[in-house]
């Protein structure tokens, strides 16, 4: 069932249009990023094709060669592209007429299937107006990277990319005609797999582009104007057949069994396509004029479409088009008038242990990831800090580990460089501290200097670290960078009264017999939190090897659990009052019990829990988190034993409005894939707006999440989803070396215990590679 396409529905996102300039041929020297010193650069022909969903270049010895736009993650020019570090490969970029320096003159393109195999590809413009060229090229690209519709093609649009990946970057050129031409037998290898069956697939392939009257010789070429995406489309079909659809069309065609009516294909919209749900002013159901309209624009043949009549292939092409879409499109825009609630109110796009690129133990570091994580619209990321022995230096790695290390300033250099480009809205950054005071006082400089404005100090005015004082808002922190980073207990009583600017809060620190410190406070609102009776904790201690200790639940007095917060982050250093002072909205507090925070009802201080820990939490107390973070902040991170860097299910937490489910992004298992498709909502912002329900104070106080009861104002639904068919699917090889198909199903349910239910099944077809139909499926 898809959405009803009406105006209620209609959405600013569309592809990007190629600039004129770009499907003309623009001359570059294109050269390659590695690790050796030396690089070779090789001049290439530079185009897109004419939709804009890849870029293509041929060199003089006429190879060919394409990268999809959607593969790009970033592009950069002037001070940040990249220059060859071999003087010899300088001499030739430098060469030509062209002005401007190199960097202004270079476009570097990073693309990569995940966030850590990340590749770097650079052209050098070398017209005359090179500076003009470079900028309007990568302004394209970006535009095109970070557009939801990019990311998110219709079957339709991808089959068309599908084709231009063929004709023009596996293609060959007529030297006369200037036109592309499609070897036979590149077409076949692309749709043909390489089982024992392959054979009779060739055949099949050469007689379905016999059949459309297209060359099938194993030497023929396919002129361009030839293989148009009809033809394409036509081809596919032929190939294929229309079974995956055919049931549907039956039980609507007329009872000639040949095509829908006007009547028909209105009657097939309306029950089978239009969610029942909507409201019909809203979102009016099909008329006769809409569905004429349809067949206008998805009817291929044309004696049918002139007959207002919609074929088996009018109705494939329908449900492959972005007008079918099952989501609303509007929620891939960015939804700027939900940006102004109090930061706890979002679910905030998170990273654990950003600076890894695998293992937990061995791994390596990159300052890389960094850029990646925040340019996929990241928005929480780690730093742990450690003193480096060969260097006087304050470096960022995993703590006694084999991980490699980076240098801070250049993590710090590389949020800078990254933080606000794809998204404007706050970046926090989560520290971890091993640092000594001279160690701490350089990272002090480095983000002060290198981050200059863009780093909150002081809180709000119209927001002050006060008692009841909701935080401020995404829209509020635009562009800004906030601190988390732990403070000790007299400096975070100290710096909290001096910035509430009461003038009330006169704080005391005596060293008692048995050195523990108290901390006394006169005419304040603190001095009842040390009147609290004794609080027993409601979860068991970690049992994290992560070195954050913030979710360590301590069996003490209230006045001892004051005195002794800087002793629950373990082995992490004394934070100076430099450090301390940059640390506003974001201060990491030792949890005790919801009700504790309830009480002292301190928006800017915020909790972390292991996963375990959290878990624990949700099954007791379900109520009580979800109300504790309509108020306040709270950071799941994995549990120490998931040394693979393998991820847990974050909706688990979701569900009680935990706003930063921490996860491992160099692993695109289930659960941060269950994250990408979450944050791709609101244009990858990096901030969602959490339900209602999870939001106001007045609302259903009590919502239990476990619930199976009804639940007042909410409407319960029913999802249902039953898979027709699918399209060039993957193979994968089985431990006896045979090809074959798989297809997984799983169900999971995120209460109490996770319940997975797999079932595999094999699925044996003739074009394995083409269309696979799932109808044996129930």
């Amino acid at each position: 069932m898809a959405l009803a396409q009406t105006s209620m529905f209609s959405t600013k996102l569309k592809l990007d249009t190629p600039l004129p300039i770009m499907l003309a041929n623009n001359n570059f020297l294109k050269w390659t990023d590695s690790n050796s010193d030396k690089c070779l650069p090789v001049f290439v022909s530079l185009k897109t094709d004419p939709k804009g969903f890849i870029i293509y270049w041929r060199d003089w010895n006429k190879i060919s060669d394409f990268l999809e736009i959607s593969c790009i993650r970033d592009v950069k020019t002037g001070k940040y592209a990249s220059v060859p570090k071999d003087g010899n490969s300088k001499e030739v970029l430098f060469a030509g007429k062209s002005t401007g320096s190199i960097q202004d003159r270079t476009m570097s393109i990073y693309y990569g299937s995940d966030f850590c195999s990340i590749q770097i590809i650079n052209f050098v413009s070398v017209a005359e107006n090179a500076v003009d060229i470079i900028k309007s090229w990568s302004n394209f690209l970006f535009k095109c990277i970070t557009n939801q519709r990019m990311h998110n093609l219709s079957p339709w649009e991808n089959l068309i990319k599908l084709r231009s990946c063929l004709l023009y970057g596996r293609g060959v050129m007529d030297n006369k005609s200037h036109e592309f031409k499609l070897p036979v037998k590149t077409l076949v290898s692309a749709l043909v797999s390489n089982g024992k069956s392959s054979e009779s697939e060739r055949n099949n392939v050469t007689a379905a582009l016999h059949s459309l009257g297209l060359p099938s010789g194993k030497n023929d070429l396919i002129d361009e104007k030839n293989f148009s995406i009809e033809k394409f489309f036509r081809l596919i079909v032929t190939l294929t057949s229309t079974r995956d659809i055919d049931t549907i069309f039956l039980n609507y065609a007329t009872k000639s069994k040949q095509y829908l009516n006007v009547e028909k294909f209105e009657q097939f919209l309306n029950k089978e396509q239009r969610d029942p749900s909507l409201n019909e002013l809203l979102f009016p159901f099909y008329s006769a004029q809409k569905t004429t309209e349809l067949i206008n624009k998805f009817e291929i043949d044309d004696s049918f479409r002139k007959k207002k009549k919609l074929s088996t292939e009018g109705l494939l092409r329908y449900l492959m088009d972005f007008e079918n879409e099952i989501i609303e499109p509007k929620k891939y825009e960015l939804q700027e008038h939900e940006m102004n609630q109090p930061l706890s109110h979002y679910f905030i796009n998170s990273s654990h242990n950003t600076y890894l690129t695998g293992h937990q133990l061995t791994g390596k570091s990159d300052a890389e990831m960094y850029r990646q994580v925040l340019l996929s619209g990241c928005r929480c990321i780690e730093l742990d800090c450690h003193e480096d022995d060969s260097s006087d230096e304050p470096i960022i790695t995993h703590g006694r580990t084999l991980c490699t290390k980076i240098f801070f300033y250049e993590a710090i250099n590389a949020i800078n460089e990254s933080a606000f480009k794809t998204s404007p809205y706050p970046v926090l950054l989560s520290f971890e501290n091993y640092c000594g005071k001279r160690m701490q006082e350089k990272m002090v400089k480095y983000l002060k200097e290198i981050l200059g404005d863009k780093l909150l100090i002081d809180p709000l005015p119209e927001y002050p670290l006060k008692p009841g004082v909701a935080l401020p808002t995404p829209e509020d922190l635009k562009y800004k960078v906030l601190v988390k980073f732990r403070k000790k207990p007299s400096e975070k009583l100290q710096t909290n009264v001096n910035r509430s600017g009461n003038g009330q809060g006169l704080v005391r620190s005596n060293v008692e017999q048995n050195n523990e410190k108290s901390v006394t406070v006169i005419n304040g609102e603190l001095n009842q939190e040390i009147e609290l009776p004794r609080m027993e904790s409601v979860a068991s201690n970690s049992d994290s090897s992560d070195s954050e200790k913030e979710d360590a639940l301590y069996k003490k007095p209230v006045g001892v659990y004051l005195s002794s917060i800087s002793e629950s982050s373990g082995n992490q250093e004394v934070p100076i009052n430099e450090m301390a002072q940059l640390v506003n909205y974001l201060q990491p507090a030792t949890f005790r019990s919801f009700e504790i925070a309830q009480r002292k009802n301190r928006c800017y201080e915020m909790f972390s829990f292991v996963e375990t820990t959290a878990f624990n939490l949700h099954k007791e107390k379900s109520s009580e988190f979800i109300n504790y973070n309509k108020r306040q902040f709270s950071r799941i991170y994995p549990k120490g034993t998931r040394i693979s860097s393998d991820n847990f299910i974050p909706q688990l937490f979701w569900n009680v409005g935990c706003q930063m489910v921490s996860l491992n992004f160099q692993t695109l298992d289930i659960g941060m894939q269950l994250n990408l498709g979450k944050f791709e909502y609101n244009n990858r912002c990096g901030y969602l707006l959490k339900p209602e329900i999870m939001r106001r104070m007045d609302l259903n106080r009590y919502f239990d999440p476990l619930t199976e009861n009804p639940i007042d104002g909410i409407v319960a639904s029913t999802l249902s989803i039953k898979v027709i068919s699918g399209i060039f699917l993957n193979h994968v090889r089985t431990e006896e070396k045979k090809l074959a198909m798989w297809l997984q199903w799983k169900c999971m349910v995120y209460l109490l215990t996770l319940l997975e239910d797999r079932r595999h099944t094999e699925l044996n077809c003739s074009h394995p590679n083409i269309l696979v139909s799932f109808t044996q499926i129930p």
